[in-house]
């Protein structure tokens, strides 16, 4: 690479402090060029007027309107949302908001506070007789601090220093006199300092030599920004400031059951390597995409990096003991309209002229490119890999949703199909991801989604055995055993149509994840297993020999699968379905397999008679003693809430612990004949239980939440999250 070539590259990119996954932390702007708009489009409902320095309106009336209010950084502030997809021909044909696109001052003329780019487009004015104040800055971290340029940046914090105020501060001073029903939250992504981890990166795959290539993901000023030691510290900074917001609502007179804090986790902006639409060699990834990164440091962040942001503002929320925290995943929201991705394109690739071009928002990307060369543009480099105007109508989609009318709720953010809705935002869905269902005496087997939804779907009859997974992405899975030995597999609703998968089964195990999708394994009548990932991918022919088949799978690791021999020899596997098989134990009985992105495989196991074992973190992790006089065992595992084991004891008695391998035993409901378990970050536990009168309950939420009754004269039980 000649030294021009290599500067080049390097102008574009390497002075970026941009944000891979949450919160760009630089915040110098180009300067604005004077160039012709064109014809405006109508903009959302701006914020009510304000103080200067982004302080909210002085003592008004009480109203007895509803407001919503933002808090936190750039995920949330809307910064990028002046643009509608991206292009290397002129900035006016993805210009959608024009200049005053991040004027929030009451005369419309400019920011209250420069550079936090309270973008019109952001997602917390949706509009509907709601109103909406955006108090969240761009490269805000938990704690309000001034950056080396001179930009203030408000923290979740009650600052209030020469006229500058903390977040905090300014929500109290407008929740005293306006009629507050919701705090939208993001938080926590800059104190993870995704400014130095994205510079290496992009220097890293820069730098690189035909001699050598450089990763971020091996060097070690990178990684330490995910040490156990600094998850812990940044996760109590978000927990502090979550309090904080609960002080404010407090000292402005709210009691807690008056409100909800909506906290939202972070979307990725980009796919993972193998599903980039420029090669890794030459100048097109970044010279054209702006997007220049190696696969490995893209796939690490995506498997490292992001989930465990994501898991310090889930984990923050269960530790601030806040009972009125909702959970907005929006982890999957862009799936398929990620920068760079091979589903989407520039509007130039995709033949378009320009955002408004009709289906403009289903080619292109929701994700801002990363941007260098801006002097004498309108785009600002700390625009880069945050969600544009496409990415924050869709986000706005699912804030409404989750608003629901004032009946508060969280979810997972979706996309449910192409195409716009009426208020010409992408169609979006916020989705449960729990799935339950039950088989009857009569051999009918009913599922639905969510606890305490009524809405039971009958999945067939006569079946011999029910099983189901789910995730953000795929949606529900079903997958029936009929009475002919013949498994049937629908997916994306509890309606979809049904696939035959498989003939001559005996037992069926299914799970699923966002990025591999559905994992199937069966046993045949003869003790053969099989298994597949994916409905259109391939059987292979796993283990002869086996009583037992369990799967898992998640994004980070793959497919999970652990079976029993008819010799009660346990074995497992990981990675592939091709991946060798690691010897368990000997002298089981039974095999339960869970995986979680973080913290690896869990495997548990009933052995030495009725004594269960667990292991965690690897197939050769060491063993721990669970519990004797166990006679059935289930578990699961999330990023946030850990491992999840449940057993029904030989004297018919469910027990349950989560958190860690050697967490207490809680004691759930007597007279169990079976029970099944899940977990996932948003919800927490889920576990259901099967009575000796046939009386089908769950639960939710933790480990003491209340029973729910499902549904009588049931005989087998399946859960899913």
């Amino acid at each position: 690479m000649s030294g021009y070539d290599k500067a080049r590259r390097r102008m574009r990119t390497v002075i970026v402090a941009a944000a891979l996954a949450p919160a760009l932390l630089l915040s110098t702007g180009a300067a604005q060029a004077a160039a012709p708009h064109p014809a405006p489009v109508p903009a959302p409902r701006s914020a009510p007027r304000a103080m200067p320095h982004g302080a909210p309106p002085e003592a008004e009336p009480a109203a007895a309107d509803p407001w919503i209010v933002s808090l936190g950084d750039s995920y949330i502030s809307g910064e990028g949302g002046r643009w509608a997809g991206n292009t290397d021909d002129s900035y006016t044909k993805v210009d959608a908001l024009g200049p005053t696109a991040y004027y929030d001052n009451p005369t419309n003329t400019g920011e209250l506070i420069p550079l936090c780019h309270r973008s019109k487009s952001a997602e917390i004015h949706i509009g509907g007789g709601v109103n909406s104040l955006n108090l969240a800055c761009s490269g805000a971290q938990t704690s309000t601090f001034t950056n080396s340029d001179g930009d203030f940046k408000p923290g979740l914090d009650f600052y209030n220093v020469g006229g500058h105020q903390g977040q905090a501060l300014m929500l109290e001073n407008f929740a005293k006199t306006h009629h507050v029903t919701m705090v939208a939250v993001s938080i926590g992504g800059n104190d993870f300092g995704f400014g130095d981890i994205v510079t290496a990166c992009v220097k890293a795959y820069l730098e690189s030599t035909p001699i050598h290539d450089f990763y971020c993901k091996d060097d070690s000023a990178v990684t330490q920004h995910f040490a156990p030691a600094n998850v812990a510290l940044v996760t109590s900074h978000i927990t502090q400031a979550l309090l904080n917001v609960r002080t404010a609502m407090a000292r402005a007179g709210y009691a807690d059951s008056s409100y909800k804090i909506l906290l939202q986790n972070y979307p990725a902006p980009l796919p993972y390597g193998a599903a980039f639409r420029y090669p890794e060699s030459g100048y097109a990834r970044q010279t054209t995409g702006g997007c220049g990164m190696w696969n490995a440091d893209v796939d690490w962040a995506l498997n490292t990096a992001m989930p465990n942001v994501s898991s310090a503002e889930f984990t923050a929320a269960a530790r601030s003991g806040l009972t009125n925290i909702v959970k907005l995943d929006i982890s999957s929201a862009f799936h398929t309209r990620r920068l760079c991705q091979n589903t989407v394109g520039l509007l130039e690739e995709e033949g378009l002229n320009s955002w408004t071009s009709p289906g403009a928002v289903d080619k292109t990307e929701w994700i801002d490119q990363i941007r260098i060369a801006t002097l004498g543009t309108p785009y600002f480099q700390q625009e880069s890999l945050h969600p544009n105007y496409w990415g924050q109508l869709a986000l706005r989609n699912c804030v409404r949703q989750a608003y629901d009318n004032g009946a508060i709720r969280g979810g997972s953010c979706v996309m449910a199909g192409t195409g716009r809705d009426a208020r010409g935002e992408p169609n979006m869905a916020l989705t449960d991801t729990t799935v339950l269902a039950g088989l009857d005496t009569a051999a009918r087997a009913y599922a639905k989604q969510g606890l305490y939804s009524g809405a039971w779907a009958e999945q067939g009859q006569p079946i011999r055995q029910v099983a189901v997974a789910s995730d953000p992405v795929h949606g529900p899975v079903v997958a029936v055993l009929v009475n002919a030995g013949n498994l049937w597999v629908r997916q994306g609703s509890l309606t979809a149509p049904w696939v035959q998968e498989a003939v001559g089964v005996s037992q069926i195990a299914v799970a699923t994840d966002p990025v591999h999708g559905v994992l199937l394994g069966v046993r045949l009548t003869g003790g053969s297993v099989f298994a597949k990932q994916g409905l259109n991918g391939t059987w292979v022919h796993e283990r002869d020999n086996v009583a037992q088949v369990s799967v898992a799978t998640d994004f980070a690791h793959g497919p999970l699968i652990g079976v029993l021999g008819t010799d009660n020899v346990a074995y497992a596997k990981e990675g592939s379905l091709t991946a060798g098989w690691v010897q368990q134990s000997g002298g089981v009985h039974q095999i339960a397999v869970a995986a979680n992105p973080l913290r690896g495989p869990l495997i548990t196991v009933i052995g030495n008679g009725s004594a269960a074992w667990a292991r965690e973190g690897s197939l050769t992790a060491p063993w721990v003693h669970e519990a004797d006089g166990v006679a059935e065992i289930a578990d699961a595992s999330d990023s946030v809430h850990g491992p999840l084991i449940a057993y029904v004891g030989t004297g018919r008695t469910l027990w349950a612990k989560q958190g860690s391998l050697t967490a207490p035993w809680v004691r759930e409901y007597d007279n169990v004949t079976q029970a099944a378990v899940a977990t996932d970050p948003v919800h927490g536990p889920l576990i259901s239980a099967l009575d000796t009168a046939r009386v089908w309950r769950a639960k939710q939420g933790g480990l003491s939440a209340n029973w729910v009754i499902q549904r009588s004269d049931i005989v087998q039980v399946a859960a899913a999250s």
